[in-house]
């Protein structure tokens, strides 16, 4: 009602005080409706950012988190940057993102300008805590063949990712590189090219120092 009639300062008040107020329930979609409103009056991505960062802490499946590491991804914070890849990263391990292409499709953009920028130590830290149960999750070869039946420019991102935190020799990697080189030979000969140079399998694992006493 504010809105609509023209109080948005009051509207902008009254929305941050009910999603940041410490008094009140914590509850997701208070953030989601300042979000809204703040879009609706040409917010400058800072602010979105700020109002997006809360929702992501206490519910990193929401649909919104595409936007937020979008956001993230476009700052020119190296921390944001770092974090739209963690976004990502986490958004993956819930179940209803499985299939999404629009995620595997972010993520495989974000593994590619990180490696191409020499941040391939944010993918490491990433990737290690989820290398032991991630191809299971993922990247099996049920998984790739599933994947490429269903829609093969899922199949294709996710094999992009798969060798980028894998290695070439991973399960799903292989298996899309030969099903899809007689229709995608360009399109997989970039890809070879990409994940022989820029893989995690190349990057040694981080030496941990001992802190001191």
């Amino acid at each position: 009602l504010l809105e609509s009639s023209g109080e948005k300062q009051e509207a902008e008040k009254v929305l941050t005080e009910y999603a940041n107020n410490t008094k009140n329930p914590a509850n997701p979609n208070a953030h989601v409706y300042l979000y809204e409103f703040m879009t609706r009056n040409e917010a400058s991505d800072e602010m979105l950012i700020n109002t997006l960062r809360p929702l992501y802490a206490m519910t990193p499946s929401h649909k919104l988190m595409l936007n937020f590491s979008k956001l993230l991804h476009s700052a020119d914070s190296e921390d944001d940057q770092k974090l739209a890849l963690q976004v990502l990263f986490d958004l993956l391990e819930f179940s209803g993102w499985k299939k999404d292409l629009k995620a595997w499709s972010y993520l495989a953009k974000q593994l590619k300008r990180t490696f191409r920028h020499d941040r391939s130590a944010w993918v490491l830290e990433a990737w290690l805590p989820r290398k032991s149960w991630w191809p299971s999750y993922h990247f099996t070869k049920f998984h790739a063949k599933k994947d490429w039946q269903e829609c093969a420019e899922l199949a294709m991102k996710k094999a992009l990712v798969a060798g980028t935190l894998q290695g070439p020799d991973c399960v799903y990697y292989t298996w899309v590189s030969v099903s899809g080189r007689r229709r995608h030979k360009a399109a997989m000969n970039r890809m070879d090219k990409f994940i022989k140079k820029h893989n995690c399998e190349n990057i040694p694992d981080p030496v941990l120092v001992p802190s001191e006493p």
